[in-house]
């Protein structure tokens, strides 16, 4: 009997993003992303991404790979393995590091200048610039301590279109729009019916 072909999931930090969106308290990982053949830059946006949205549930775990129908391809040479491997860790975790810190520098910036109490960890950085993350029941959570949202006439909210991908982009709109708003007692506005010509 021949034995089944190997299959792995093409897009496992799209699937992690969904199942942040879904759970509050489990730990999401992948078993193995196999560096050579992704592009850390790309990979740690990804990994950041879920790690906001799930509250900093996300663990990675990386290695080589070894497959040669899979180096080829992603036209990667194969007897590069270990080569590819320690040069993407090394840029991995340099990005990793970088995308984490951006928040927290801009906050202690702030606290340099007086706007902002100084030495904020990111936690408070993060309440300070009134960004909210995690499951939908925490960032609901978080904004009804906002002291000003009882007299809001409009909750606007946004992200930024370069820190996601587009599906963890949409399925952010949809949350909001489905989970954090309703909670919040926001309803949508009805639409006008449209007029036959």
């Amino acid at each position: 009997m021949t034995p089944p072909a190997r299959r792995f999931l093409p897009s496992p930090w799209t699937f992690l993003a969904h199942a942040a969106a879904r759970t509050k308290r489990i730990r999401l990982a992948t078993a193995i992303t196999f560096l050579p053949l992704e592009n850390p830059v790309r990979l740690a946006e990804d990994v950041s991404v879920v790690d906001i949205l799930s509250g900093g549930r996300v663990e990675i775990g990386v290695g080589s790979g070894g497959s040669e129908a899979e180096y080829a391809a992603f036209g990667r040479d194969i007897t590069r393995k270990r080569e590819l491997t320690t040069e993407g860790l090394r840029i991995l975790r340099s990005a990793l590091a970088h995308i984490a810190g951006d928040v927290h520098r801009a906050a202690l910036r702030f606290g340099e200048r007086g706007a902002f109490p100084a030495n904020l960890d990111i936690g408070e950085a993060l309440r300070r610039f009134h960004a909210f993350y995690g499951h939908p029941d925490e960032i609901v959570a978080g904004l009804r301590q906002e002291r000003v949202l009882p007299v809001a006439t409009d909750l606007i909210t946004q992200f930024d279109p370069a820190a996601a991908d587009s599906d963890a982009a949409i399925r952010a709109l949809e949350l909001i729009a489905t989970e954090i708003a309703p909670a919040l007692g926001r309803r949508p506005v009805p639409q006008p019916e449209p007029q036959g010509v």
